[in-house]
């Protein structure tokens, strides 16, 4: 099933790496979060790293981006419009 066309915006591709940069910036909060012992923003930016790196893949390679609330929709759209996102890249992101 692939979500609808109201479930996804059109994007241009020269936006991937601004949602690249977001996946980075989570993600570097992700590590930190830790030595803090601030485990909710620690899971909380996994999270959103790997929402924002399936965005910046899905603009870079198709040109849209998934506005559902259902961040699971992310993998259905990527699944269908990027090629080389193959079970161990969708293993990763469901099992965030």
């Amino acid at each position: 099933m692939v979500p609808r066309r109201n479930e996804t915006r059109d994007t241009p591709r020269t936006d991937a790496l601004k949602y690249l940069a977001k996946a980075s910036e989570f993600a570097a909060t992700a590590s930190a979060a830790p030595e803090t012992e601030s485990w909710n923003s620690a899971g909380l930016s996994a999270i959103h790293a790997g929402v924002s790196a399936a965005d910046a893949a899905l603009v870079a390679s198709a040109g849209v981006r998934s506005i559902s609330k259902d961040h699971g929709s992310v993998i259905i759209l990527l699944e269908s419009r990027v090629p080389e996102f193959g079970a161990p890249q969708k293993r990763q992101l469901a099992g965030l």
